[in-house]
């Protein structure tokens, strides 16, 4: 659980549990709605089952709706989440750029976060970045 939370960031996590939560929750409703009207049509005139079909594929829409935007703000905070990281990645390599060594301990931890970086997506730009910094010298 760690290693999620620090590869998305607790923010992150909590902004896709909250829309994952309010889409069950809406869902939930929808269902209830739709069994309502079912038990209603069963004595409805076939006008009357139409129009609440109809309404019901509406609410359908809706959720559908509801979904896509859920899903275009979870990929928007991944995506900001992502840069954010790339942008910590680059301060820590500038760092002991500036320093002109690094530490054969904090090589090896960048090299992983790096790593981890380029695998959930991030962009190739920084990987020379890590380049010049794992050929650093190990002590001053």
């Amino acid at each position: 659980m760690e290693e999620v939370i620090s590869a998305y960031g607790l923010p992150t996590l909590i902004a896709i549990g909250s829309a994952l939560v309010g889409a069950f929750f809406s869902y939930r409703e929808f269902r209830k709605k739709a069994y309502d009207h079912a038990k209603e049509m069963i004595d409805l005139s076939p006008e009357t089952a139409k129009a609440e079909r109809d309404h019901i594929r509406k609410d359908v829409d809706d959720l559908k709706d509801e979904v896509s935007a859920i899903r275009e703000s979870v990929d928007s905070l991944v995506k900001s989440d992502l840069a954010n990281r790339m942008l910590k990645l680059a301060d820590k390599a500038q760092y002991y750029k500036h320093l002109e060594y690094c530490p054969i301990e904090m090589k090896g931890l960048l090299k992983s976060e790096f790593d981890r970086y380029f695998d959930e997506g991030g962009n190739h730009i920084t990987r020379d970045l890590l380049k010049e910094v794992l050929a650093l010298p190990n002590e001053k």
